[in-house]
């Protein structure tokens, strides 16, 4: 009956349970009191070793508790559930149950953390209730932790945990109870792994046992199972240890499989129904395995059959080796496997040292194999204790031997071999193909190291990776042969710059001393020209027009005031005085009989008086009968205000109505207009003929049509919708432009209290005209003027009875003094005018070069400009300034870029002809300029620049050939 257990822990009595040094070192270290670890790779018989000494302290009085940490759990807990967890597993291992209230004493102490309270549990119960007996020296407590390394799963940190552990090492120097406990740590984990605080301290305490596979001495209870079913039991235990290099796992599957699979006896022998692999040479025989070939030392005088060794190898090679991720149960193998690519990060690296480790050959080999004229050279793999190495040697696959890292076992050396390896790192490597050609051509062909993006991929891929000696050696050699290719090409594209920069400097000399045809100036003075035209017609200059008119008039230096023409103001503080608007037909007829008596040559009353306002209507219309001499007022235009009837019967009235532009302000005077089949005339037009008939001055037409009339030493021009900035201005009736006095020099005024008062100087308004009006800003009879504009401030206003009074100022001064008028040109006048600046901007634009000479060129005539327009304006020309300057700039504009085009262009071709020159000398590196020269160059230039290259590759491929 076989007894051979193949995974789990042993029973304390099992009949094939091997003992080793292990258990000597752990009893001696456990008798000293001494806290003990046992870390090494899974199913090495850490669980079995566990168990034996469990019990074997159990029989000397020791009490212990062993506490299988994965039990507890690890994902979705606390630290309160964990904790907890644990002081469960050692109340129950050290059977308190009966002793303790846990759950009492727990809820008790729930104002500490759970780390204190285990502690406290350790302290207060398991040091005072466990192992103490009345009349006995307290018996020792062992705690076995074992599968410590599946804590390191938990979501929260376990520092505090093992620092607990080294606090209860370190409390045996301050309290003596502490001397009977030690604690035995099992698991796949390295003493660094324990504590992950870099700033604590690490876990530095305990004794390291080491945990070996089966020797030979060792293992020959082993031997016993196999009787009766091979020839020589002995010499098959050591044959299956050479297989398994005595890990116990293997070895005792491997004893399991030769039994239930042996056909031998002492009479008979059968043949497997695979065939040998095995193939003599000399004293040796090498068996391929997967591609491997295992050395296995057999002397001549071997004393079993080559049949039994037969067997056991071809038990191993059909049920362990061919097809193990199908056959690996209990899994070992697949345990192996998942744990080396378990951690991306340093998984390349991992497998890059075990590549090492699997060239390396002993020197006999070495030996034979450079007799066979083999190339192979050994590279054994030190141990360094590097966390890769680490590692390898918790996953079981290497052992350290003699400070060398060397495979455990064949059958792990068959299972993993460089096939594997060379899968899996193909696997992981992005760039594998280019890599294993690199290995290949002896890590000197440099076409197969990585380059541009495959190569950025591929650091990128590597960062925060640990990697293969090879594969750093592979990535810094892709980088160096970048660096070197990037220097080359910083030259030639140095070189290519200075080729191109020279070429552009000759090519710019050159182009320097040249400049477009005279035929270009009047083409471009017209193309400038229309589209301005354009612009004027369509109304978009009218506004800027008017800004400069209305600029205009506010330069102009003051006039000497108007004394011919009086204003009595009605203001805010007569109306007050009086109580009521409108005043009084009694205050009216007292102010115009006072200015009767002064003998006012004409009087004008800019007030409605179409109905009556008493008191003293009466007297107000028998003074409207009896003053020949006397104008009132009426609105003809739209909403119509009546004239008083009085004055109409008489023939002595004139409207106020009054034009005003787009932006709210009067420039335009409105002298008379027909309204019901009737001509009337403005009051401005009606007071000024009365007061020039005075001085035989009366109104004549100078044409049929009435659009030119004489006045004195006046001629009036009707105005017409486009004259001057308009553009189909509003021209009903008689309009002529305005030229407004300065407010300060319009007219001297009096109040109309000064008037009742007697308050006037006499003789102030004897044969002046006296125009009667309000002044008040409550009436709101206001209008702007091109004076009502500025820079800064709110426009003011002015009253429409300073407005009238203004009208008839330029009517009369122009009359009698000769003021100018506001005329204009013609319109094809004012076209060849902007015509004739856009030639002059034209001309200087092409004539000069330097663009600082250029600009104060400009600036210069375009004050000129400016400052004619406006000394033409002093004179009463008004000429078209906007459209000039516009022309003027658009021409030196257009020049430029059509100059700079054309020398561009003649530029680029002369630094191609220049560059192709160089061709001959510079091959490489002109093709780079072009490159470059094309990237800069419009879409037609890039054309001609990619024919040229095409040229240049043909021209190339056949110097090739």
């Amino acid at each position: 009956m076989s007894y051979y257990q193949v995974g789990g822990s042993l029973n304390n009595d099992h009949p094939y349970y091997i003992r080793r040094q292990a258990d000597v070192d752990l009893y001696d270290a456990l008798s000293k009191g001494e806290f003990c670890y046992i870390f090494n790779a899974r199913q090495m018989g850490k669980s079995s070793l566990m168990v034996q000494m469990f019990h074997q302290l159990e029989q000397e009085g020791v009490c212990c508790a062993a506490v299988d940490m994965s039990r507890i759990g690890t994902e979705n807990l606390t630290p309160e559930q964990w904790y907890k967890g644990l002081v469960v597993e050692l109340w129950q291992g050290f059977d308190l149950l009966s002793k303790v209230n846990l759950k009492a004493w727990w809820r008790e102490r729930l104002d500490i953390s759970p780390v204190q309270r285990l502690g406290r549990f350790i302290e207060e119960i398991i040091l005072t209730e466990v192992g103490i007996q009345q009349g006995r020296f307290p018996a020792k407590l062992a705690i076995f932790l074992d599968e410590i390394d599946s804590i390191r799963s938990l979501d929260f940190s376990v520092n505090d945990f093992f620092a607990l552990i080294r606090s209860c090492y370190n409390q045996r120097s301050l309290n003596q109870a502490y001397q009977r406990l030690t604690f035995v740590l099992l698991g796949v984990a390295t003493p660094l792994d324990l504590m992950s605080d870099p700033l604590r301290t690490p876990f530095n305490i305990g004794q390291a046992i080491a945990l070996d596979g089966f020797q030979l001495a060792q293992a020959q209870t082993l031997a016993q199972g196999l009787e009766g079913y091979v020839d020589n039991p002995q010499l098959a235990i050591k044959e299956i240890l050479s297989w398994t290099g005595g890990q116990p796992f293997l070895t005792q599957k491997l004893c399991q499989l030769l039994i239930k699979h042996s056909v031998f006896s002492s009479h008979q022998k059968q043949s497997l129904e695979v065939s040998s692999p095995y193939s003599r040479e000399n004293d040796s025989q090498l068996i391929t395995i997967n591609d491997e070939q295992l050395t296995i030392n057999e002397s001549e005088e071997s004393p079993y059959s080559v049949d039994e060794k037969e067997q056991i190898a071809q038990i191993v090679r059909k049920f362990i080796i061919q097809d193990w991720q199908l056959q690996d149960e209990p899994e070992h193998l697949r345990t192996i496997h998942d744990r080396l690519l378990a951690k991306p990060q340093k998984t390349c690296r991992v497998l890059g040292i075990y590549q090492q480790i699997l060239n390396y050959r002993t020197q006999e080999l070495q030996e034979s194999e450079r007799d066979g004229n083999l190339s192979l050279t050994p590279t054994p793999v030190l141990a360094d204790e590097s966390r890769e190495q680490v590692e390898l040697l918790l996953s079981g696959l290497v052992v350290n031997r003699q400070g060398q890292l060397v495979v455990k076992n064949p059958i792990y050396r068959a299972v993993f071999n460089a096939d594997w390896v060379s899968q899996q790192l193909a696997n992981l490597r992005p760039y594998a193909q280019y890599f294993d050609a690199w290995i290949a051509n002896g890590k000197q062909d440099e076409s197969h190291l990585l380059q541009g993006q495959v190569l950025q991929d591929a650091l990128t891929w590597a960062l925060g990776k640990s990697l293969s000696d090879e594969d750093y050696q592979f990535l810094g050699a892709s980088q160096e042969l970048a660096k070197r290719q990037a220097q080359s090409a910083l030259e030639a594209v140095e070189q290519a710059s200075e080729l191109l920069a020279r070429a552009r400097q000759q090519a710019n000399q050159e182009v320097q001393r040249r400049r477009i045809g005279w035929g270009w100036i009047p083409g471009m003075a017209l193309s400038i020209t229309a589209p301005i035209l354009l612009l004027r017609l369509v109304g978009l200059l009218q506004g800027w027009e008017w800004d400069v008119l209305d600029q205009f008039f506010r330069w102009r230096p003051l006039e000497l005031p108007e004394k011919r023409i009086i204003l009595i103001t009605i203001d805010e503080q007569d109306i007050t005085e009086v109580g009521h608007w409108p005043i009084p037909d009694r205050l009216l007829a007292q102010v115009i009989t006072k200015l009767k008596a002064q003998e006012a040559r004409t009087i004008g009353l800019d007030i409605y008086r179409d109905l009556p306002v008493e008191p003293g209507h009466a007297n107000l219309v028998s003074l409207f009968q009896s003053t020949p001499n006397l104008f009132g007022i009426e609105k003809v235009v739209g909403n119509r205000v009546a004239p008083p009837p009085a004055l109409k019967q008489l023939g002595q009235v004139g409207f106020t109505d009054q034009v005003e532009d787009i932006d709210g302000k009067v420039r335009r005077g409105l002298l008379s207009v027909i309204s019901d089949q009737e001509l009337h005339y403005s009051l401005a037009v009606k007071m000024a003929l009365h007061y020039l008939a005075a001085e035989g001055i009366a109104l004549e037409e100078l044409d049929s049509y009435g659009q030119r009339l004489r006045l004195g030493k006046a001629v009036f021009e009707r105005f017409e919708g486009n004259h001057g900035g308009y553009v189909r201005a509003q021209s009903g009736g008689y309009q002529i432009l305005l030229n407004f006095r300065s407010p300060e020099a319009c007219c001297l005024s009096f109040s109309l209290k000064e008037v009742l008062n007697n308050q006037i100087p006499s003789q102030s308004v004897r044969e002046r005209l006296v125009l009667i009006g309000t002044t008040a800003e409550s009436i709101r009879d206001n209008f702007y003027t091109p004076y009502s504009g500025g820079l800064f401030g709110s426009p003011e206003a002015i009253t429409g009875v300073t407005l009238n009074a203004n009208i008839a100022s330029q009517i009369i001064s122009a009359a009698l003094d000769g003021r100018p008028l506001i005329r204009v040109w013609s319109n094809p006048m004012e076209w060849l005018w902007v015509l004739a600046w856009a030639g002059v901007g034209a001309i200087v634009s092409w004539r000069l070069k330097s663009a600082i000479a250029l600009v104060l060129s400009m600036v210069i005539i375009s004050s000129g400009l400016v400052g004619g327009c406006f000394l033409a304006f002093v004179q009463g020309w008004w000429l078209p300034i906007v459209p000039s300057l516009l022309g003027l700039w658009g021409a030196v504009v257009a020049v430029q870029i059509v100059t700079n085009k054309q020398m561009e262009q003649l530029r680029f071709r002369q630094t191609l002809v220049l560059l192709l020159e160089m061709q001959r000398q510079y091959p490489t590196t002109v093709q780079i300029a072009l490159e470059y020269l094309k990237l800069s160059e419009m879409k037609e230039n890039q054309a001609l620049i990619e024919k040229q290259l095409e040229m240049g590759r043909w021209g190339d491929g056949e110097r090739g050939r």
